[in-house]
């Protein structure tokens, strides 16, 4: 039977290397590709055709130049980037050109908040836009460009400072309980084949230590509280995107989470990427029911 094939692509910063290597193994043609955040990045390369290959470079060659001299936490307080968007915009110029949503050879939707209007954002290359007191849906009749809806769902909260377009301000998509888009996926993609006929590939960006496992959470003080309550909101909504899409496809929901110690999103080091490089081919080699499946 030939499948809908979906690819869903999680945010998680340079984490998003194990991506990339893992879509390197798995040439077959998406039908349908939803991203956030670094996953947005890498889901516009592939929906305008950019090889997998090239997308690694995005990290190898540009992630060290865009997470560099990083502002020091003081300086933070009043204006919290840590980095300047000069150098993600430059490195996405290079991979994506000014290729607009119209360009997109498959379906493709990414997500991102609207910091002006408290609204969920939908960037995708289907359908007209739109916009109503709870949603802004951008289509390609804005032809609004693959780097700006690239830039405003990467705009993570305290690393970039808010992307403005027109009269938005686009902060990452990752806060809004898409970060792992796999049901938003499975809802937009029932426009196009009927759920029977789907199988998807969800691609997270690190299975690491639960760092409370070990800690009395009984009666924590605030600093614990807090600092769970953060890893709570993240974790909770990707977990149950998850768990919601495995119910909905069942044995056609395959989901490849590369085990990796706790790096930072923005840790470009050789030795980092290449470790989680390493991560991601082993993971791979040990599911072959995800190579038959999305190969060739």
């Amino acid at each position: 039977m030939k499948y809908f094939n979906i690819a869903s692509l999680e945010g998680g910063g340079t984490r998003g290397i194990m991506q990339a290597v893992i879509l390197t193994y798995l040439t077959k043609q998406w039908d349908f590709v939803a991203g956030t955040s670094i996953g947005s990045i890498i889901g516009a390369c592939i929906a305008i055709g950019v090889e997998p290959t090239d997308i690694e470079k995005f990290f190898t060659v540009s992630a060290p130049n865009i997470f560099k001299s990083g502002r020091w936490m003081i300086p933070r307080i009043w204006s919290s980037a840590k980095y300047s968007p000069d150098g993600l915009r430059s490195a996405l110029i290079q991979i994506l050109g000014n290729k607009t949503l119209a360009d997109c050879k498959c379906k493709f939707i990414a997500t991102a908040f609207d910091m002006k209007s408290g609204r969920l954002t939908y960037f995708q290359s289907y359908g007209n836009s739109s916009e109503d007191g709870d949603e802004i849906v951008i289509g390609p009749d804005s032809k609004m460009l693959l780097v700006d809806i690239c830039m405003a769902s990467s705009a993570a909260q305290s690393y970039f400072p808010g992307h403005a377009w027109g009269k938005y301000l686009f902060w990452d998509g990752g806060s809004t309980g898409f970060n792992c888009p796999d049901m938003l996926a499975i809802e937009e993609a029932t426009q196009f084949a009927q759920e029977s006929e789907m199988q998807m590939l969800s691609i997270g960006n690190g299975n690491t230590s639960w760092s409370y496992a070990d800690k009395d959470m009984t009666n924590p003080g605030i600093v614990s509280v807090g600092e769970a309550t953060i890893d709570m909101a993240y974790s909770g909504p990707e977990n149950a995107m998850v768990w919601l899409a495995k119910r909905r496809l069942w044995n056609r929901h395959f989901r490849v989470n590369p085990v990796i110690p706790d790096y930072g999103i923005d840790d470009a080091s050789d030795s980092t990427l290449s470790a989680m490089s390493t991560a991601a081919s082993d993971e791979l080699s040990h599911r072959p029911e995800v190579i038959a499946a999305f190969h060739g």
